[in-house]
């Protein structure tokens, strides 16, 4: 069986996969920095803060709407499709598109009606409640459209993934330019430009795979029993791992006040870039490196997957050195703040970098309880740091503890990955092989 080199690449049509997915995901980010970049510059540092507290707030609970879905329908589809059961590959889309719309509902409808308290009493921010009630829509929204990206991948039709994303990112910036040119960007029509526009994404994923909703047949129970029995464990890690990401926000803006929250805010999105890239990656390569059985196959793609955390961090040395003058030639001096959380982020993404390469690695040996263990660690770590060194270290307190946390998060999955490959003669992906095979019986 060929082995995976990723020095072999630029001959593969894998590596074709890669190229257009990340120059994508590239350009996208570019246009979401771009949208940024207009608003920092025109509310105040403290509706900033409120725009980033309705934005997390967005993004903290998809991983409770998606309950590892998206991850187990790519690994339960790609598997299918590579043995010609198409139809039961459509199955598991439509199965899993009943329960991310049911859940996406129940979320919706509970961040909504329960805004006030949230606004009051956690974020103690009473100006976020209108925020909050706009942003429980996009918690809708969003979720059905990342539903519609991993759908995508799945099939892996990356060029319609690409052009789907290009074209919400950018219908999203043009309105966000034209408000801020008629002076009616504020942090609402902000917040609200955010939550719905992917609604564009959505339709136009719909008619894209209309044909897969046509299928005939109904979903059994065994096969939803099946879903969640593998997503449960993703389910929980996704969940760490958002909650990490954004936590330091929250509570900045609850200890400190939303003016922190707006700098950290700033600091955070600048370094979007490393978890684009390592998104990228993992979706072009879980389908991938879920079919290898034999040792070599993950002794090579772990170490080559410690030269591109390398690469990485060659690539951002000139990004720390010239920080003070990017952030402030776009922001101005008011985020002068801003520039040291953001070297102790970006710092700290390079070992956030080579642990999620290595994550395609573990599902496919079937560990991903070993992945919830530690994503869960790193968020009560991120908590703890946070709670203790704010009152200290200010907003750069979750910046550093964010670094350190990630760092002792690479030593550990490193090592525990090497060893159990090095321990065992063949790999098989027996669990996620015996699951596909019960259900395409039934």
């Amino acid at each position: 069986m060929k082995t995976l080199n990723f020095l072999q690449l630029p001959k593969s049509r894998l590596a074709g996969h890669l190229l257009l997915v990340a120059s994508g995901n590239i350009l996208c980010a570019g246009l979401a920095f771009l949208a940024i970049l207009i608003i920092s510059r025109t509310v105040s540092v403290s509706d900033f803060g409120l725009f980033n507290i309705s934005i997390s707030v967005i993004l903290m609970v998809q991983p409770i709407i998606n309950f590892g879905m998206l991850g187990t329908m790519i690994k339960f589809v790609s598997s299918h499709l590579s043995s010609g059961r198409d139809d039961e590959a459509n199955h598991v889309v439509k199965a899993v598109l009943v329960i991310k719309v049911t859940l996406s509902l129940v979320m919706t409808a509970l961040v909504f009606l329960l805004a006030d308290p949230l606004a009051r009493h956690i974020f103690q921010l009473p100006s976020l409640l209108p925020l909050l009630k706009i942003a429980a829509w996009g918690i809708l929204f969003l979720s059905i459209f990342n539903y519609v990206k991993a759908t995508l991948w799945a099939y892996k039709r990356f060029f319609a993934y690409v052009v789907i994303q290009f074209l919400t990112d950018t219908t999203k910036v043009l309105t966000i330019g034209i408000l801020f040119l008629v002076s009616a960007l504020t942090v609402s029509s902000a917040v609200s430009v955010f939550a719905l526009l992917p609604l564009l994404g959505i339709f136009l994923g719909f008619i894209y795979f209309r044909d897969v909703f046509s299928t005939k047949g109904a979903h059994t129970n065994k096969l939803y029993f099946q879903l969640f029995s593998f997503g449960k464990w993703l389910f929980l890690s996704n969940l760490g791992r958002r909650f990490f990401m954004y936590i330091g926000v929250v509570l900045l803006a609850r200890m400190l006040n939303s003016e922190a929250a707006g700098i950290y805010g700033l600091a955070l999105n600048l370094t979007y870039i490393f978890p684009i890239l390592v998104a990228t990656l993992t979706s072009v390569l879980l389908p991938e490196v879920s079919r290898f059985r034999e040792k070599k196959q993950f002794t090579v793609y772990y170490w080559q997957s410690l030269k591109i955390s390398a690469a990485f961090g060659i690539c951002l040395a000139p990004v720390l050195f010239f920080a003070k003058d990017i952030i402030v030639f776009f922001f101005g001096e008011r985020y002068l703040e801003s520039i040291p959380v953001f070297i102790w982020l970006a710092l700290g993404f390079l070992f956030f970098t080579f642990t999620h390469i290595l994550r395609p690695v573990l599902l496919a040996l079937d560990k991903p309880h070993i992945l919830t263990y530690t994503d869960l660690l790193s968020f009560v770590a991120m908590c703890v740091g946070c709670y203790v060194l704010i009152p200290h270290l200010g907003v750069l307190a979750p910046a550093i503890t964010a670094f350190v946390v990630n760092m002792f998060g690479m030593v550990f999955l490193g090592i525990y990955t090497i060893r159990h490959i090095q321990r065992s003669d063949v790999l098989m992906a027996s669990e996620m092989d015996s699951v596909l095979t019960d259900y395409s019986a039934t």
